[in-house]
């Protein structure tokens, strides 16, 4: 067994202070809805349980959550530039072991800024295969010699300092690896700073596999141990919503070019249409913002 903070996730070459990460093995069992000539009453081997089945190739569908930094942000924003390449994908769980995906695709990436709270993501995706899997040591040995440790992890956060250090601490640099408060996004359009409560963009896009006839050249013998042969994405969609309070700018249905900033960083959303829009009663200890929810037709950087 292992401890939580004894774990891991990495992008590419970029750490991400993850929350948390899953990427189940689904056996994908191909079952037959013919009849078999089962009994009623029989042993056990000749009743009639399940259906016939076969197996095809696994599944690897994962998801992963995190606080979000500066570098970890340049590598979503290039990932949704780049949509159908290929990404690794590495976590541990605990001390010395690993598992990782050299082919992953993203099918959906969200960024959310709430009040009161670090800026937090999350990455949906299909990886088409486990390329390595080590179990790892048992507690309690604890870190010590952990695959991605020494000094990468002082880069990583200032907590491989020491439990309770702070976050943003003074003279480590300026390229600011820790998580973003959310006090340091915004969202400006036409030269105006939006009040936002809070915020979030989602991008979204289906992944699809093609397989051909499963044949082993070496063997000469059909087999469902064989990759897909080909994958595709579909048409990407990006949406923004949030709740803002309305003073002197009221957002109209289509704003021609909002800026998102985080942190140094800023995403340029454009063409944006209104998809709904509420200015609903909360309760009585709560603001009362507008909320909105746009479709995003065009991106830059």
């Amino acid at each position: 067994m292992g401890l939580g903070y004894e774990g891991w996730i990495k992008l590419d070459d970029t750490f991400a202070l993850g929350t948390g990460m899953s990427v189940p093995r689904a056996r994908s069992r191909l079952e037959s809805s013919a009849g078999y000539g089962g009994q009623i009453e029989s042993p056990v081997a000749e009743i009639g349980i399940g259906q016939p089945f076969t197996y095809d190739w696994d599944i690897f569908d994962g998801n992963a959550s995190f606080d979000v930094n500066e570098l970890l942000w340049d590598e979503l924003i290039n990932w949704v530039f780049h949509r159908q390449t290929a990404k690794e994908v590495k976590f541990s769980t605990r001390s010395t072991g690993v598992q990782r995906f050299e082919r992953a695709f993203w099918n959906s990436i969200n960024i959310n800024a709430n009040d009161g709270s670090q800026v937090d993501g999350s990455v949906s995706f299909v990886a088409i295969d486990r390329d390595e899997y080590v179990y790892g040591r048992e507690y309690p040995e604890g870190k010590e010699g952990n695959d991605e440790g020494g000094a990468d992890q002082t880069l990583l956060c200032p907590l491989a300092l020491g439990m309770g250090a702070p976050l943003n601490p003074a003279g480590v640099g300026t390229s600011n690896l820790n998580p973003i408060p959310y006090w340091n996004t915004f969202i400006e359009i036409a030269g105006n700073t939006i009040e936002f409560i809070n915020w979030s963009l989602s991008f979204s896009q289906d992944v699809v596999k093609f397989f051909e006839c499963g044949f082993d050249v070496s063997t000469g013998v059909p087999t469902a141990a064989v990759e897909p042969k080909y994958l595709a994405v579909g048409p990407m969609t990006v949406s923004f919503s949030g709740n803002y309070m309305m003073r002197d700018t009221f957002l109209g249905d289509e704003i021609v070019l909002a800026n998102a900033h985080m942190g140094t960083k800023v995403l340029e959303l454009r063409r944006m249409e209104a998809s709904t829009e509420s200015d609903d009663l909360p309760g009585q200890d709560s603001l009362v913002p507008l909320a909105v929810d746009y479709s995003i037709y065009e991106l830059a950087v």
